[in-house]
């Protein structure tokens, strides 16, 4: 039967349904430490594990998972990389590793500070790169091989709002 004004629109499924299980695999290496609000980022056949918080302090370090022998691998990192934070952002363009934004501790006085800073780490190198540095929320995302920041900022009334970059 056909609908006016649309054509008609036909699913083909498979015969014999996919079947899909979890699997819990050994791990060899030192994982990181349990956390949250930290990124995990496909960079080929690794996972990288940046940041985030044990629950009581934002973390700065970053874990690699060999995903095809299933090892933990911690790397040594030439240049100043971002500081402790979690709730950042993190996207892949080519073999750079952007990580953007996210909230740490200020050193003096503990309190809650809010980044805009974007860090660039170069896969292939190992090697971090600060482009800038401030205090924003910020979010940002991959569009068609595009890093996108969004500007979060808080209105009068404490909503936020969003700026596109």
């Amino acid at each position: 039967m056909r609908h006016r004004g649309s054509p008609l629109r036909k699913l083909h499924a498979a015969s014999k349904p996919v079947k899909q299980t979890w699997s819990q695999p050994t791990i060899k290496g030192t994982p990181p430490a349990p956390r949250d609000s930290h990124s995990c980022t496909n960079v080929g056949d690794n996972l990288f594990v940046f940041g985030g918080t044990d629950g009581m302090n934002t973390l700065r370090d970053l874990h690699i998972l060999d995903t095809s022998s299933h090892t933990w691998i911690s790397p040594s990192i030439r240049g100043e990389g971002p500081e402790a934070r979690e709730g950042h952002s993190a996207a892949l363009v080519g073999k750079r590793l952007f990580i953007f934004g996210g909230c740490g501790k200020s050193l003096d006085d503990d309190e809650e500070v809010y980044y805009n800073d974007l860090f660039i780490l170069n896969t292939g190198a190992n090697l971090a790169t600060n482009l800038k540095r401030q205090k924003q929320e910020y979010e940002a995302i991959i569009s068609s091989s595009r890093l996108i920041c969004m500007k979060m900022k808080r209105n009068q009334s404490g909503g936020e709002l969003k700026d596109g970059h």
